[in-house]
């Protein structure tokens, strides 16, 4: 996914994670119900950083992460953001994402 496919922006020191889909289903074939699922959507920690605001990380030496990495980031942080394209976004500060993944690893 790259920040062409959104056509939201973030806003100064604001960024926007494309976030990796929680699992419906378990490994032994339950259905989750909604409820839970929405809860583990909030509670998900990685995905992919998809645009960054003009500000973000100015107050940094330099940016940890570009568009584009897979990252982790704090738990809870920003809030969710639902395009209508299937995927399911996070804005959040720039100071929120604590790990970029090497490429090529996502866990």
């Amino acid at each position: 996914m790259s920040a062409t496919e959104t056509k939201w922006r973030p806003c100064g020191n604001k960024i926007l994670v494309a976030m990796d889909k929680v699992e419906e289903v378990t490994k032994g074939g339950i259905v989750l119900p909604g409820q839970k699922t929405e809860r583990d959507a909030m509670a998900q920690m990685t995905g992919t950083l998809v645009a960054a605001g003009s500000c973000a990380w100015a107050d940094q030496p330099a940016p940890w992460a570009v568009v584009g990495d897979k990252v982790k980031f704090a738990k809870y942080a920003g809030y969710l953001h639902d395009e209508g394209d299937g995927h399911l976004y996070r804005v959040m500060h720039d100071l929120d994402i604590v790990m970029v993944f090497p490429q090529g690893e996502d866990k």
